[in-house]
């Protein structure tokens, strides 16, 4: 049911929210994938050599991301990530893949959004530091997603989705020592696990049971759009008009790289920040 693919980027999109109110970054960073890790290993407790490759390069997104909420904004965090099919298409041709006029296209979508972005940090709108860690956590994402669907299509579907979840953990735990969580941080930590990794993943994948995978790409594009709209109306991060631009562009490339990765790849290797 389309309803599921809805959900799901509903939650992903609240991510930023419990981001901003959740406490230190840093220790996010740290509880996320451990709270998520022991979800999963009642169910998943193998780490094999896919699980490794894919969670490095997932694990930065994870550290990341809050930083970019708190000094970006939820809303231009959110559309930073979403370059992420750019990286993706770049990185792909490293295993031989050939972008379609699609991914080309967005390409160039993406580059002239992140230049009015820059833009708009030139003139004081945005935070410098924001922007480079949230464009960070856009090519950690965009990474990701490239080796996700090299081994999902060759059937490691798991060792994506769920062992790298518990790679992940591991990578993360050199940051316990600088993590002592207030009562605010484990809940946040817990939400961001449970509401912002396991439970919209296992939305999205019951939706494309009934949706065309086509359909729920779009669907799912609307995430950041949530976010944005979460950091107006909740911390009054209301874009300027050369925000909101930049944010169509890469909504529009985000838009035609999940039509354009639908055509040719499974169902199941899809998956939100």
């Amino acid at each position: 049911m389309l309803i599921y693919v809805v959900l799901a980027a509903f939650w992903w999109s609240t991510i930023g929210i419990a981001a901003r109110v959740g406490g230190d970054p840093l220790c996010l960073g740290y509880l996320r994938p451990w709270i998520a890790a022991l979800v999963v290993l009642p169910f998943y407790r193998r780490v094999s050599k896919v699980s490794i490759i894919v969670g490095s390069s997932l694990a930065p997104l994870y550290v990341l991301y809050p930083f970019s909420v708190v000094t970006s904004g939820v809303g231009l965090a959110a559309f930073l990530l979403y370059t992420a099919p750019m990286w993706t298409a770049l990185v792909s041709t490293l295993y031989g893949e050939r972008p379609g006029r699609g991914a080309l296209l967005g390409i160039g979508l993406v580059v002239m959004a992140l230049l009015m972005i820059f833009g708009e940090s030139y003139l004081g709108r945005v935070s410098p530091m924001g922007v480079v860690i949230g464009l960070a956590s856009g090519v950690s994402y965009g990474v990701y997603i490239a080796l996700a669907r090299r081994y999902t299509s060759m059937g490691k579907a798991r060792d994506v989705a769920l062992g790298s979840v518990l790679v992940v953990a591991l990578l993360s735990s050199p940051l316990a020592p600088l993590c002592v969580p207030s009562a605010r941080e484990l809940a946040a930590g817990a939400y961001m696990a449970i509401f912002n990794t396991v439970v919209p993943y296992i939305l999205f994948t019951r939706g494309l049971r009934s949706v065309n995978a086509s359909t729920a790409s779009v669907v799912a594009a609307t995430e950041p759009v949530f976010a944005a709209c979460w950091g107006a109306t909740l911390f009054g991060e209301v874009p300027s008009i050369g925000l909101v631009m930049a944010y169509m562009l890469i909504l529009a490339a985000a838009v035609m790289a999940g039509l354009e990765r639908s055509k040719s790849l499974p169902r199941s290797d899809s998956q939100g920040p």
